[in-house]
């Protein structure tokens, strides 16, 4: 199950990627299967992703369920305490510790050792510094990209904005993705989720005990009396 949501969501994401690139999405797909090189592709529309990045994306999928299913919890429980794996409201999504691999969500230009280059939607970096700079830009290094893009193993200096924007899409992208599981679960090779629903059981439900309320109003009666008993002779005392 966790394997299809990982799926659900990334390909979501994917699709969304390709839609904004104009690609009709048939290279996106593709980038499941490298072969030759890690560091390029057979076309420039298109992002080789190695297994060491795709273990990553999947690793920012977990964390960001993580994170939801934890503020879901808080909600519910009424408790305003942060969680563990949630940033501070001082400290924006995209500086969290527990996020360093970020999906680029559209064309940026960035720059790397004193020079320009691109960034566009599905290029993959990470974030490899915490704190920004007096300009807001904090270093990552390109781990995966297109052939005309950023090289691979690029260190290069992005925006916070920028990264916050990035966060911003996947995790819309990825309740996107959750919800297309839910609506397909059970098709397309998509398992289909745990029964929640009770049966009765094949052991008859015990019969209900018809004297317990006149037990339990007997023992407040001699609760009641133990306690008027107790007073009359107090004061019989002069107490």
């Amino acid at each position: 199950m966790i394997a299809a949501n990982l799926q659900a969501a990334y390909q979501a994401r994917a699709a969304a990627a390709a839609s904004a690139t104009g690609d009709s999405g048939e290279g996106y797909q593709q980038q499941s299967q490298p072969s030759g090189n890690d560091n390029s592709a057979s076309g420039s529309n298109q992002v080789t992703l190695t297994p060491e990045v795709k273990e990553a994306i999947a690793e920012e999928v977990k964390a960001q369920l993580a994170a939801q299913q934890a503020a879901a919890q808080h909600t519910s429980s009424g408790t305003n305490q942060t969680s563990a794996s949630t940033p501070s409201q001082d400290v924006p999504a995209a500086l969290d510790p527990a996020r360093h691999t970020f999906i680029v969500a559209s064309d940026l230009t960035v720059s790397s050792d004193g020079q320009e280059c691109q960034l566009t939607a599905g290029d993959v970096i990470k974030r490899t510094s915490d704190t920004p700079d007096e300009d807001r830009k904090v270093t990552a290094v390109v781990s995966a990209s297109k052939k005309s893009d950023c090289a691979v193993g690029q260190e290069i200096a992005i925006g916070v904005d920028d990264l916050q924007e990035m966060h911003n899409k996947f995790e819309e992208q990825l309740d996107n993705g959750m919800k297309d599981l839910a609506d397909k679960q059970g098709k397309d090779g998509i398992p289909k989720a745990p029964d929640t629903k009770t049966t009765p059981s094949d052991v008859p439900p015990p019969a209900p005990d018809n004297n317990a309320a006149k037990a339990l109003q007997d023992q407040q009666s001699a609760a009641d009396q133990t306690d008027a008993q107790v007073m009359k002779e107090a004061f019989s005392q002069g107490s």
